[in-house]
């Protein structure tokens, strides 16, 4: 009886199960497993993702604005000012004032009110933009009149302390009422309520 020869097999070289390859079964079952879950997903995520995705370039958009305006943003003259609250009697001002001030690169931009606003006047406060030069701020005071923005006011902004309490000077260049004092010194009161009303697309 003859022998089969035995195929020889050099000594580095493995068979395909000794060699650390998956098995064709266990790929296509992880693809099956995975193909499964996506669908799954879909299934119960699918008008939530995608009403995500209508949303998701608005609301990018918006974080991104966001973070541009706060990182722009000079944090020393950012803040809420107003010369009300002093319990120094003899130094009252005649007019209060209140400034919510956002400044950015040489922009300026905010809301400011006034005790001088008449009981009849329809608005809480009023809008404020303008520009920094040379470390002073000038600002335009206005507001939506029918529709039409009007200029009120003029003001230039300086400031007069760094200290325990920052204060900052407004004197008044040019105003249509006398809705402003021609002069006021306005320290810091809190953190500006418009970085968290930062422009949105």
């Amino acid at each position: 009886m003859a022998r089969r020869k035995r195929k020889f097999q050099p000594p580095g070289q493995l068979k395909p199960a000794e060699s650390g390859e998956t098995s064709w079964y266990k790929k296509t079952w992880v693809r099956v497993i995975a193909a499964m879950s996506l669908l799954g997903w879909i299934l119960v995520q699918g008008p939530t993702a995608l009403d995500n995705a209508h949303v998701l370039p608005t609301k990018i958009g918006a974080t991104y604005h966001a973070l541009v305006d706060w990182y722009h943003t000079d944090g020393k003259w950012t803040a809420k000012w107003s010369n009300e609250g002093d319990i120094d009697a003899r130094n009252q001002p005649d007019v209060y004032v209140n400034l919510d001030l956002l400044v950015y690169d040489d922009g300026a931009s905010g809301t400011i009110s006034s005790s001088n606003f008449p009981a009849s006047f329809p608005l809480e406060f009023m809008l404020i933009e303008g520009d920094r030069r040379e470390g002073v701020i000038y600002v335009r005071v206005y507001d939506y009149f029918q529709g039409i923005p009007k200029d009120v006011a003029r003001l230039k902004i300086d400031k007069t302390s760094e200290g325990d309490t920052p204060t900052i000077r407004i004197k008044t260049l040019w105003q249509t009422t006398p809705l402003f004092p021609l002069q006021a010194d306005l320290w810091k009161v809190g953190e500006s309520e418009m970085l968290s009303d930062s422009p949105t697309p």
